[in-house]
């Protein structure tokens, strides 16, 4: 039997195609981290808007240790970020305990700021993804 005779089709390119969608993928989440690590600092300002009083919830402010140690975190490339206090009696001020009512500044500041930081973030990648080209 002889083998089959018919069209051929040879497909080039196939290789730089793969490149540009890796590099594509880069810039996409590189811009997302971006935005996530923005979200963190915008969380962070309203945070210690809210601990110093400037919000609903009771100022929480004796020493300042409390507003001073809450900073946000990044873990770069991880599309991970977040706000965090330094001091082992936060989580008694945000939940409260037998003696105080809870003060809640970290959960009223993230509702308040939650549309606003997923609007970012959004918004730059629908900005990246406009702007990246693959071909």
């Amino acid at each position: 039997m002889s083998p089959a005779v018919g069209p051929q089709v040879e497909v080039r390119g196939l290789i730089n195609l793969n490149r540009n969608f890796d590099k594509a993928e880069m810039k996409i989440i590189s811009r997302a981290d971006q935005e996530i690590l923005a979200g963190a600092i915008i969380l962070e300002a309203e945070i210690k808007e809210s601990i110093s009083g400037n919000r609903m919830e009771p100022k929480s402010v004796d020493t300042g240790l409390f507003r001073k140690t809450t900073k946000h975190f990044h873990k770069t490339g991880k599309l991970i970020a977040g706000v965090r206090d330094g001091v082992n009696y936060g989580k008694w001020l945000e939940f409260g305990t037998s003696r105080i009512q809870p003060r809640m500044h970290f959960r009223n500041s993230t509702s308040r700021k939650k549309s606003e930081i997923l609007n970012r973030i959004s918004a730059g990648l629908r900005q990246e993804l406009a702007t990246t080209r693959t071909i």
